[in-house]
């Protein structure tokens, strides 16, 4: 997709019949983001607007329509033509996305995705979104370390991610188009609050690896207890027991599995490579 400065594109279900959305939706998103395919319970009633401007090296898009799904798989991934970004957030209800991991969004939450690998989204009702869409080049010159950011959500309640989300869930193409400030000037601000994203990540990481130690140690000592839980384990290390809970999930694992597994190195049990790597304990027989 291509616009002229100060252009705002506006493309609709509304101008084809209803028997030719579907396919006409699926042209619409594969030239203005990349290629994918539409899919809806509602096909007869389904619509979806799409309004795009571009904003310095970035292109602003805002999104509404109904609830549908849509899939990027190995075929639509063979036939894009370029590399890109996409920065995406929801002013409306919440959402469910597949990428490299499979992630539930709230509203105002933000996601970035690399359209170098395949997705699926499922929106359950009548959606409204913005979107960017980020040239590599540019996304690099503030993270340069893409993957840190990639199919991970940005929570809209942390510090840098608050930021970030305020400032995007204020943007549209009309927006844009009016601003006295320059595109450039604007998607530099998205690139500061990204960077700024991408560095509160990684402290998160580190907390929830230093907590995940203190959990396996807890759990690792405590196994034989009957009916031992995640509350217990709070109470031992004085958190909240969803912090147990957010800390072993960002690791893949949940704290049955995790008790299990150490229960059966506490037994001596062979354990197959593919239970959850110990991060603290007594070392397996």
């Amino acid at each position: 997709m291509t616009t002229n400065a100060n252009e705002v594109l506006h493309l609709s279900t509304d101008t084809v019949p209803r028997d030719l959305r579907f396919d006409y939706w699926s042209d619409v998103l594969s030239q203005s983001i990349t290629p994918m395919s539409v899919e809806s319970s509602d096909m007869r009633n389904f619509s979806a607007s799409l309004s795009a401007a571009p904003m310095g090296a970035l292109s602003v898009m805002e999104q509404r329509g109904s609830a549908h799904e849509s899939h990027r798989g190995a075929h639509e991934v063979s036939r894009s033509t370029g590399h890109s970004f996409h920065l995406m957030l929801s002013l409306g209800s919440g959402w469910d996305f597949r990428h490299r991991g499979e992630v539930h969004l709230r509203r105002h939450d933000l996601m970035l995705s690399d359209s170098r690998y395949v997705h699926d989204i499922g929106i359950a009702s009548d959606y409204h979104f913005i979107h960017l869409k980020l040239p590599p080049a540019w996304l690099r010159t503030w993270v340069a370390d893409t993957d840190r950011l990639i199919g991970r959500r940005i929570p809209h309640d942390g510090i840098a991610g608050r930021a970030l989300s305020n400032f995007v869930a204020r943007l549209s193409p009309g927006v844009v188009q009016d601003s006295p400030l320059p595109g450039q000037v604007m998607s530099d601000q998205v690139g500061a609050l990204l960077a700024m994203a991408a560095g509160e990540h990684d402290m998160r990481t580190q907390a929830h690896e230093t907590l995940q130690r203190s959990i396996a140690d807890v759990v690792s000592q405590r196994s034989a207890e009957p009916g031992l839980c995640a509350a217990d384990v709070a109470q031992t290390l004085n958190i909240p027991v969803r912090l147990v809970h957010e800390a072993l999930a960002a690791r893949g694992c949940g704290f049955a599995v995790l008790l299990l597994h150490m229960r059966k190195v506490a037994a001596g049990e062979r354990v197959s490579p593919g239970e959850p790597v110990r991060l603290a304990g007594p070392k397996t027989p």
